[in-house]
């Protein structure tokens, strides 16, 4: 009687602790399904029910953005044993998550990825020259959370009390998690193939193919391009085999020429385009010294932010510029090899990209930024009236010019890379200048045109002291080879409605609206002294290259060879001088990335990078 007792009683148990957690992942599960849902509103920048909608509708996206949220809340709730702070804190979560997306594709057309959180404090210093709000899809999303919050506080008092089932449940939901990631969210195939949706457009843009598949899904898709993982195929051997097929090659005596790179801050020459039409010319100087110069476009990665993609492309030569904190090789390390000295330099704070750490790894003897050299006539100055007041071009180039005559001065050939900080966005929607450089046609907006009109003005400020450096250089006795170029289009209004207003294609089903989205100008100019050593007359237009093929550009140009992996990359140049996430090509002709019928190059030149990023440091460089 006491045995058919007691079994009674573990099966009287048993149905009640299974009630109980039966009944805690329903409330979760429809708590999640309630957010996912949610979150695919809060996906689509700006809101458009007509976009909305078929998000909506597609089951697979609703259960791919729900499963995540599904598994924390669980988690979260084996932990602490309350449904109602489990939901808050996951609702907090990935309402974050959704904010800042939103925030990122409405003012920089670039959604949120996992890396972004590497450069949190970056962003928050940035905040202050955006203006920041409070949308109806946000204000929702905070009732929403609160409202559902407040009711399980009430409704769901469910508790698990012994902490072994719960121990239990916590490791088959981190195990669940991981399969999941393994299995279907760091895939890409049929099934996300099968998320896309044809109202969004161009599906080769980043921005469109987030807001497709909704902010959970796509966020937790970029967390392997953060880990950074071998591509695939990788063998370390056969890359080091490859690179040993060529020499590492010193620059003769008599051709060691100082060369000042300078990459300017979202510059672009808008003269090109024909839907603008311009009463005042703020390229001017520019056009001249492209005239006397070797000059072309750039092709880069990055629209409207993200400068550390296109600068560490030309200083190391690697498609994917993700770089490790430490030593690295690059061509910086190259040019200390060859004698010169090596000095980079920045106007804002040497922590932006973890640059005073990055140039470092990559070899540069010296880098000057605000905390170590320009800080002094703005200390008293407020954060916001600091970011309006960072050297302007003009006296920044005073530095470069300053740091070439040291150099110099000391019997050194001088290798400068410098990043100006003058034109970075937003624009004022309001007028900043009395000079009109944009004609008035119908259709503008005041609100938009003065952002256009603003940019120019400092693009015109630009110009002057682009005109100040080509003074001071031509009329050195010293040879100089000046590089400049854009790292990036600007930011033109939430959502790129200046662009719009301005008729560009940014059709990126189309090779013109790629050209548009991600061209950048640059231009190689030598002085006399500079054109007698290196038997060249500097004039002329170049290829269209990516960032990464910059530096090859110079060497080719100039008949001479380098570092072993510039060499390589100069034969991987022969086939392809575009290498975009959008497009590759070769000579302006330029196909969809997703249709070229590769040889293995495209493969082997990611393998390659990832291979160069982890080789150790050597003498050569």
């Amino acid at each position: 009687m006491d045995e058919k007792r007691e079994k009674k009683m573990i099966r009287t148990w048993i149905k009640g602790l299974t009630g109980q957690l039966l009944c805690a992942v329903l409330a979760i599960s429809i708590l999640s399904l309630i957010l996912g849902m949610y979150m695919l509103v809060m996906t689509v920048v700006p809101s458009d029910p007509a976009l909305i909608r078929p998000l909506l509708e597609d089951i697979t996206l609703i259960i791919l953005n729900s499963v995540p949220i599904l598994c924390i809340m669980l988690l979260l709730f084996f932990v602490i044993n309350r449904v109602w702070i489990s939901f808050l804190l996951a609702g907090i979560l990935f309402g974050v998550i959704a904010t800042v997306n939103r925030f990122k594709l409405d003012f920089r057309d670039d959604p949120f990825v996992f890396s972004d959180i590497l450069l949190a404090k970056e962003a928050t210093e940035m905040t202050g020259r955006y203006e920041l709000y409070v949308d109806k899809a946000m204000a929702l999303c905070i009732a929403i959370i609160a409202a559902l919050t407040v009711l399980c506080a009430v409704f769901l008092k469910i508790r698990l009390n012994k902490k072994l089932v719960r121990g239990a449940g916590g490791v088959i939901t981190v195990l669940v998690m991981v399969l999941l990631c393994r299995f279907v969210y760091f895939e890409y195939g049929d099934l996300y193939d099968n998320t896309w949706h044809w109202q969004f457009g161009n599906q080769w843009k980043t921005a469109n193919q987030y807001m497709s598949r909704g902010v959970v899904y796509s966020f937790i898709q970029s967390i392997p391009e953060a880990i950074d993982l071998p591509p695939e195929g990788y063998d370390e051997d056969e890359l080091e085999a490859k690179l040993d097929e060529y020499e590492d090659v010193d620059i003769p005596e008599e051709k060691k020429v100082n060369i000042i790179s300078i990459m300017l801050e979202a510059y672009n020459d808008f003269s090109v385009f024909d839907t603008i039409e311009f009463k005042e010319d703020p390229y001017e100087n520019f056009h001249a010294l492209q005239s006397q110069s070797y000059y072309g476009n750039l092709y880069t990665n990055i629209f409207a932010g993200g400068t550390v993609t296109t600068e560490r492309a030309f200083l190391t030569g690697y498609c994917d510029p993700e770089l490790r904190t430490t030593d690295t090789e690059s061509y910086v390390r190259y040019f200390n090899s060859q004698g010169y000295y090596t000095e980079a330099m920045h106007p804002c704070y040497g922590w932006f990209y973890d640059r005073q750490n990055i140039n470092e790894f990559l070899g540069f003897q010296n880098f000057d930024h605000y905390g170590n050299a320009y800080s002094d006539f703005t200390q008293d100055m407020t954060e916001h009236e600091l970011y309006d007041s960072f050297l302007d071009d003009y006296d920044f180039f005073d530095y470069i010019i300053e740091g070439f005559e040291e150099a110099t001065g000391a019997g050194q050939k001088y290798f400068n890379f410098s990043v100006t900080y003058q034109n970075h966005g937003p624009y004022s929607t309001e007028a900043q200048s009395d000079t009109e450089f944009v004609a008035w046609q119908d259709g503008y907006t005041e609100e938009e045109y003065n952002i256009i009109n603003n940019y120019l003005y400092w693009i015109d400020k630009t110009d002057d002291a682009i005109a100040h450096l080509y003074e001071y250089f031509s009329q050195s006795d010293e040879p100089v080879v000046l590089i400049l170029f854009g790292d990036h289009n600007p930011w033109l209004g939430d959502s790129n409605s200046v662009y719009y207003m301005l008729d560009f294609n940014f059709d990126m089903s189309t090779p013109e609206g790629g050209e548009n989205y991600y061209q950048t100008p640059y231009v190689i100019y030598a002085n006399d002294a500079a054109k007698a050593a290196l038997g060249r007359d500097f004039v002329g237009q170049g290829d269209t290259v990516s960032p990464m093929f910059l530096m090859n550009e110079l060497f080719d140009y100039v008949d001479l060879d380098g570092p072993k992996y510039l060499n390589y990359l100069s034969d991987v140049k022969e086939k392809y001088d575009v290498i975009n996430t959008v497009y590759v090509g070769k000579g302006g002709e330029y196909e969809l990335r997703e249709n070229v019928e590769d040889d293995g190059t495209l493969l082997e030149v990611e393998q390659m990078c990832y291979y160069m990023k982890r080789k150790a440091v050597t003498e050569t460089g």
